[in-house]
C-alpha cells in the first residue's frame, strides 16, 4: 500500500477464527482456525500523518468446518435437562408428546456444526415414535431413544458419535374406583362411604380408570398409590398400595382420600363414619311417687303400687356411656292396664299387670320392669 506511513490492524468477528499481524511483513496476516463457525474478517488501516484517514476495508469471510469429531460426545436435553444415558425417571403419558434436543460437545463446551445431522432411531416404534428428536408416545411400556450425530463432509471424522436415553410410556388414570373387599370375595364396588364401629376394619382396593384400555390386563402398568385420613385418630390407612386396611378407631368422622402417583394426580375421596357400638344396658326406676320398687338389679326390676293415672319414669343406662346409638324401643305386654310413651315414661290406665320391655336398637339388649298391682 502507497500512503506512506500508516498502520494495520486486523479484526475477526467472533472467536471462531484468530487473526495476528505478519511480523515481516504489516500488509499480511495470520489467521489460525480455533473453533466452529463463521467470521467475517477486516483490517482497519490508519494514516499516522497528523489529520490522516483511517479506512477499514472488510469482505473477506471464513468458514471453519470441524475437522475431526476425536474427544467429541452427544447430550441428550429435555427442556434444558441433561438426560443423557437415564435409564429411569423419564415418562410420558400415552397420547402426549415433547420434543428432545440433541448437542454436540467438545469437553464441557458445545459446539456448531455445519451441514451436520443427527439421526433419530426409537426402539420400539409400537410404543413411541421419534422424528428429529420430536417423541410421540402411543401406548404403554419402556422404550429408548437413540441419536446419532452424522458428521458433515469434509470432516477428517469417520466414526459418528452416539447417545441414548430411556422413557417409560404410561397409561394416566381418568378416574379413581374404590371398591370395600369382602371376607367371600365378594365386594362393594365403588363405595361413597364407610360407616362402621370402632374397633371393625374394612379392606379396600382402588381401581383406576385408564383410556384406552389395555386388551390385556397384565400388560397394564403398575400404579403406586398414596392414603391419607382426616383424622388418623377416628380412621387409619394402614397400606399404601392398590389394596389397604381401613381400622376404624373411635367414634367420629374421617375424610379418607386416596390419589395415585402416574402423573395425572388423580384423587378420590370418600366420608367414614365411626360409632361406639352399646355393650350392654341397665334400667332404674325414677319419679316414683306414691309407687314403689321392690325387687332391682341392672336389667330387671319390679315396681308396685302405681295408682290410676299416675305416672314414673323408666330410665336406661346404656353401656359404655360414649355410646353412638343411644336409642330404646319400650313395649307394654297390657297396654290396657299400663301404658309406656316412647320417652319411658309408664301410667296406669287400668287394672291389672303388665311388664315393661327396655330393648337397645342398637345390639337388641333387653331389660323388662315388672308392674304389679
Amino acid at each position: 500500500m502507497e500512503c506512506g506511513d500508516y498502520s494495520v490492524a486486523w479484526k475477526s468477528s467472533n472467536g471462531a477464527v484468530t487473526i495476528s499481524a505478519n511480523t515481516a511483513d504489516k500488509n499480511k496476516a495470520v489467521i489460525k482456525a480455533v473453533g466452529n463457525g463463521t467470521s467475517k474478517i477486516s483490517a482497519v488501516i490508519t494514516n499516522s500523518v497528523p489529520g490522516g484517514k483511517t479506512i477499514t476495508v472488510k469482505g473477506l469471510t471464513v468458514r471453519v468446518l470441524q475437522s475431526s469429531v476425536s474427544g467429541n460426545n452427544v447430550k441428550i436435553f429435555n427442556n434444558k435437562k441433561d438426560i443423557t444415558g437415564s435409564v429411569s425417571g423419564n415418562r410420558l403419558s400415552v397420547g402426549k408428546s415433547l420434543t428432545l434436543k440433541a448437542l454436540v460437545y467438545s469437553g464441557n463446551t458445545p459446539v456448531k456444526m455445519n451441514k451436520a445431522r443427527m439421526l433419530w432411531t426409537s426402539s420400539d416404534p409400537e410404543i413411541a415414535t421419534v422424528n428429529n428428536g420430536r417423541i410421540r408416545a402411543y401406548r404403554e411400556g419402556e422404550v429408548t431413544f437413540k441419536t446419532t450425530f452424522i458428521p458433515p463432509r469434509g470432516s477428517n471424522a469417520n466414526t459418528p458419535v452416539t447417545a441414548s436415553c430411556t422413557f417409560y410410556v404410561y397409561n394416566p388414570a381418568k378416574s379413581l374406583r374404590i371398591d370395600r373387599l369382602l371376607d367371600d370375595h365378594e365386594r362393594y364396588i365403588g363405595i361413597r362411604e364407610i360407616k362402621g364401629a370402632a374397633g371393625e376394619t374394612a379392606k379396600l382396593e382402588v381401581i383406576p380408570i385408564v383410556a384406552p384400555k389395555s386388551d390385556d390386563e397384565e400388560e397394564r402398568e403398575d400404579k403406586e398409590f398414596v392414603w391419607t385420613s382426616s383424622k388418623t385418630d377416628v380412621a387409619e390407612i394402614t397400606e399404601n398400595t392398590d389394596q389397604a386396611e381401613l381400622k376404624l378407631k373411635k367414634a367420629g368422622k374421617a375424610v379418607i382420600t386416596c390419589k395415585v402417583l402416574d402423573g395425572s394426580n388423580k384423587t378420590f375421596r370418600f366420608r367414614v363414619t365411626v360409632f361406639e357400638r352399646v355393650k350392654g344396658l341397665k334400667i332404674t326406676a325414677k319419679k316414683l311417687g306414691s309407687a314403689r320398687v321392690n325387687t332391682y338389679n341392672a336389667k330387671e326390676l319390679t315396681v308396685s303400687g302405681l295408682a290410676l293415672k299416675k305416672t314414673f319414669v323408666i330410665s336406661p343406662d346404656l353401656e359404655p356411656v360414649t355410646a353412638s346409638n343411644k336409642q330404646v324401643v319400650y313395649m307394654s305386654t297390657n297396654p290396657a292396664a299400663v301404658r309406656v310413651s316412647k320417652n319411658g315414661q309408664v301410667k296406669r290406665y287400668g287394672a291389672g299387670n303388665s311388664d315393661i320391655y327396655i330393648t337397645t336398637v342398637d345390639g337388641g339388649y333387653r331389660a323388662v320392669c315388672h308392674v304389679i298391682e
